[in-house]
């Protein structure tokens, strides 16, 4: 499966270590990036922190697009807590991958 860098919103410390530690059971997840317009550093290890204005902005959208090596972007815009069905990841990278999709979106 192709690798995917996860960029997610920087909710709460409790709800955000909860996506993180979820995402990092994905095999495909690369890297785990957290954009937030508060922080500089976070107190969560093993993921980046991506300073933003605001995460909608066409200047974000370019910055996580100069930021990803990965062929798949998970962008996750929500700021509230949520759990990632099974194989969610997964399921979304196969219709990527049958239809040609450019984009996916899901809510």
């Amino acid at each position: 499966m192709a690798k995917v860098t996860a960029f997610i919103p920087f909710v709460n410390e409790p709800t955000t270590i909860d996506l993180v530690n979820q995402l990092r059971l994905i095999q495909s997840i690369d890297r785990i990036i957290i954009f937030t317009h508060e922080f500089s550093t976070l107190p969560i290890t093993g993921v980046e922190v991506l300073r933003v204005d605001r995460v909608e902005s066409s200047k974000t959208i370019r910055t996580i697009a100069e930021k990803t090596e990965t062929r798949f972007v998970l962008i996750i815009t929500k700021l509230v807590k949520m759990n990632l069905g099974s194989f969610a990841l997964e399921r979304f990278q196969n219709v990527a991958n049958d239809t040609s999709a450019g984009i996916l979106y899901s809510d």
